[in-house]
């Protein structure tokens, strides 16, 4: 005997279905009404109250509300990288470091990848503490700069066509002439960013105001603030 398709197998049980939902639907319709004056049905209690036309002037403020403006929605996560620390991010976010005194900023932009890095430079050279240097190789400019280049590398940029930013380095303790900190970070980043072979594209560096960090991994836009300043595209 030859098998019956899954179709016709079904078909008995589709056409009671079919009546049982007729039945219901007759006997709903002729069903009484148990609602008192004034009630209201159950199915509408829970449904939103339609909205007042607006009056004039309330139009864009009610457009505001239900339809927020696309930068709201599209904000990228900000990353804050703290001194001695570094990091580097593609297309996913902004970095920012605060606070940049006598230590130096770098940020590293590769157009191409998309790829973006910051470094908080704390002091120039890591001959004196070579096992801190091991450990937090962003404390030093000689030592940040190649974490800096290669946490970049690992998320596809190129050296040869990322740019580089500084800023800090500002003199903090002027009564002091042997504690130039500052200036001695600037000049250990320019000349570990020479040895790498890169380029620095700009700066703010030098000094008495402290300064804030910025940038943007979307767009490559790299600013910089400082109290009481208007901010600073770099």
């Amino acid at each position: 005997m030859r098998g019956a398709s899954a179709d016709t197998v079904n078909e008995p049980l589709f056409r009671d279905e079919i009546r049982v939902s007729k039945l219901r639907t007759m006997l709903d319709a002729r069903r009484p009404s148990r609602l008192k004056p004034g009630e209201t049905p159950r199915e509408q209690q829970n449904s939103p109250e339609p909205s007042p036309a607006p009056g004039p002037g309330a139009t864009s403020r009610i457009a505001k509300r239900e339809r927020p403006p696309l930068y709201l929605s599209t904000q990228a996560p900000t990353t804050v990288v703290g001194i001695s620390d570094l990091a580097a991010v593609s297309r996913s976010g902004r970095l920012v470091t605060y606070a940049l005194g006598s230590c130096v900023g770098v940020v590293g932009y590769d157009e191409q990848s998309g790829v973006a890095g910051l470094l908080h430079v704390l002091l120039p050279q890591s001959g004196a503490d070579l096992e801190r240097a091991a450990l937090r190789p962003a404390t030093y400019a000689d030592t940040g700069i190649p974490a800096l280049v290669l946490a970049m590398r690992r998320l596809g940029a190129d050296p040869q066509t990322s740019r580089f930013r500084l800023a800090g380095g500002a003199s903090m303790l002027k009564s002091s002439a042997t504690l130039q900190v500052g200036r001695r970070n600037v000049l250990a980043v320019r000349k570990a960013i020479w040895k790498a072979g890169l380029l620095v594209q700009g700066e703010a560096v030098g000094g008495t105001q402290p300064r804030t960090m910025t940038v943007d991994s979307q767009t490559g836009l790299v600013t910089i603030s400082s109290p009481g300043r208007p901010e600073l595209a770099l």
